[in-house]
């Protein structure tokens, strides 16, 4: 079996609705090295609670 990388067309869509052409955006990383372990995991949802945490005491 192969192995096929994605590729993943991007456009951007601005204020006034008006796009750009899809353009093929390149994966950076190979499929093996984009596993998440336990720790990357952990790390992961403790910036992303902090993220929000941050968030929500700027808007009060």
């Amino acid at each position: 079996m192969k192995n096929l990388k994605p590729k993943f067309m991007l456009t951007r869509v601005y204020n006034d609705g008006s796009q750009d052409e899809p353009e093929i955006a390149p994966l950076s990383q190979a499929i093996e090295e984009a596993k998440m372990n336990r720790r990357g995991f952990f790390g992961a949802g403790l910036t992303a609670a902090a993220l929000t945490m941050l968030d929500s005491c700027k808007t009060a």
